[in-house]
């Protein structure tokens, strides 16, 4: 019972990057491919973690970062169509 209590972590951290980051869906083969993409997701996970009202917790962080980056695209748009950018221009950018 104790070695599966220290591996619980590693096994939820393991699903939570294969649902939502897409570790399961790579193909790289070199090892250092394996290595650089096994530390940008190590960095992302570690990125949602830690932000604020996360509470050190990767699912509610990733929603934080996904709401906000609506959040930025929507006001970006408005800005722009303030702007009197034509739509056309704004679906191209």
């Amino acid at each position: 019972m104790p070695c599966y209590s220290k591996r619980w972590p590693i096994e939820i951290f393991f699903r939570q990057t294969k649902n939502n980051l897409g570790l399961n869906t790579y193909q790289v083969s070199s090892t250092k491919s394996l290595d650089r993409l096994s530390f940008l997701i190590s960095l992302t996970y570690i990125y949602y973690s830690v932000q604020e009202d996360a509470n050190d917790s990767f699912g509610k962080g990733l929603i934080i970062c996904r709401d906000q980056f609506k959040r930025d695209n929507i006001q970006w748009v408005y800005e722009s169509a303030k702007d009197n950018l034509p739509l056309e221009a704004i679906f191209k950018l």
